[in-house]
């Protein structure tokens, strides 16, 4: 068993109630009655699944943080705010402009989060190419590109 996965293996055994009390190589010593194979099968598939979820929720982050650093989006939640306190009538054309950047940049976060759900849950997925995750839209660049 991978090294990497016994984090998740021990996560998963615990939640099905088969505490782990060691792991070495690919013997697991059980911290009571071992569970029966098909138990065991299902804690692997869970910390193998729980794994998956885990290097999906970092790409995601990764592309999504690739886009717009904290910073840039801390920034860009402030603007927001400074704007829409303004009345309609206050606002200038590049605050509009500013508020559907950022409201197609929220929209475009919520599309990544969806591929995330759906790659995450599929282990025949490569999460790590491009052509499955949704483009960022140049709006988003172009507002972005403002912070």
């Amino acid at each position: 068993m991978d090294k990497r996965l016994h984090p998740a293996v021990i996560t998963a055994a615990r939640d099905a109630g088969h505490p782990i009390r060691m792991i070495r190589g690919a013997e697991i010593t059980w911290a009571g009655s071992a569970p029966d194979a098909e138990a065991q099968d299902a804690i692997l598939s869970a910390a193998t699944m729980g794994d998956r979820k885990d290097a999906v929720r970092a790409e995601c982050r990764r592309r999504i943080y690739a886009v717009a650093s904290a910073e840039t989006q801390s920034n860009m939640a402030m603007a927001q705010g400074q704007i829409a306190a303004r009345s309609e009538a206050e606002r200038s054309a590049g605050d509009r402009d500013i508020l559907s950047g950022i409201a197609a940049a929220l929209a475009w976060v919520q599309e990544m989060r969806a591929a995330y759900a759906a790659l995450s849950a599929d282990p025949e997925a490569d999460y790590r190419a491009d052509g499955v995750w949704p483009e960022c839209p140049p709006e988003v660049q172009d507002v972005v590109g403002r912070f």
